[in-house]
């Protein structure tokens, strides 16, 4: 009887293995992935479009030559184990925002920044710069309005990288110069200056001059401003004037109106009572007297007429 035995030898076990690139400390060496004991890895850098490494490889020397039935490969991205550091999703397919605070990793999950972002950056994902004008964590931060030529301040630091306005100091640009002027109050104020004052824009003296050439420029000043006063005060006399004038003419304009309505309604009333009481003639009634019918129809008639015209006389008035 012949008995054929046939096996499967594991040839990479504790082999010479190696990896590129290497990851920090000892936890992840490229022999662990070839020592039989599954809780182990070997892990490299990250890969990928933000990172500085575009490929990986790890190698095993089997020592000799060998006829291979099968390769085994186990890696750690199936359910109840995490993403590596940077990546998160569905079999960790995504890349991290790399910006999350003091640089952690993304939740493997989401690829949310779990405890918020590093300076400069905001939205959970911390994918999104700060706008102008903003700095620090989850852009919390105003950047000062004294930098150079109002340009926005670094999104990461707040200071004003150009330097500061006329005026104002240090790398944020938020203090004020102090015996000194100019853009980072880079000149110092001239030793003429009373107590070394001066204005922190332009370094003109605030306080007068110690050569005695503040006597002369103050009383050109006054002088000037001054004759710039009394100018002034004439131009508004003229309009206090001219208003007075136009003022009064209006006042008079009115007292006159009134005056002149005042008397025509009075001549008007004064008219109507001399009307209704001029008397009105009436005829008065004939005695009787035994005349002749002739007699008496020529005298009523006469004394008709005159009647009648006094009447058409007085209407006529």
């Amino acid at each position: 009887m012949v008995i054929i035995v046939s096996a499967f030898e594991e040839l990479s076990y504790k082999k010479n293995a190696t990896q590129s690139p290497l990851y920090p400390g000892t936890s992840y060496d490229a022999s662990n992935a070839v020592d039989r004991n599954v809780g182990t890895c070997m892990r490299t850098e990250g890969i990928g479009l933000k990172s500085v490494y575009h490929s990986a490889w790890w190698n095993v020397d089997l020592g000799g030559i060998y006829n291979i039935y099968s390769v085994n490969i186990l890696f750690k991205n199936y359910e109840g184990y995490e993403c590596r550091e940077g990546l998160y999703g569905e079999r960790c397919s995504q890349l991290c925002s790399g910006n999350c605070k003091d640089n952690e990793t993304c939740n493997h999950v989401t690829g949310q920044c779990d405890k918020g972002c590093t300076t400069g950056w905001k939205g959970a994902m911390c994918d999104e710069e700060c706008v102008d004008g903003t700095f620090g964590y989850d852009c919390n931060g105003n950047c000062s309005a004294n930098c150079l030529n109002e340009l926005p301040c670094n999104k990461t630091t707040g200071h004003c990288d150009d330097g500061c306005n006329p005026g104002y100091t240090d790398s944020d640009c938020k203090t004020q110069c102090d015996q000194s002027y100019g853009e980072n109050c880079r000149y110092a104020c001239g030793e003429h200056c009373v107590n070394q004052t001066c204005d922190r824009f332009n370094g003109s003296c605030l306080l007068g001059r110690t050569d005695g050439q503040s006597f002369h420029k103050y009383s050109e000043k006054i002088r000037l401003l001054t004759e710039e006063l009394i100018e002034s005060s004439k131009q508004m006399l003229l309009w206090i004037i001219g208003f007075s004038v136009a003022l009064a003419v209006c006042v008079l304009f009115v007292i006159i109106t009134c005056t002149i309505t005042i008397l025509r309604k009075k001549a008007c009333h004064a008219k109507r009572k001399t009307e209704d009481k001029q008397p009105c003639l009436r005829s008065t009634p004939t005695a009787k007297h035994p005349v002749t019918t002739n007699i008496v129809s020529n005298y009523q008639e006469l004394n008709t007429e005159k009647e009648r015209n006094a009447y058409e006389s007085i209407l006529l008035q």
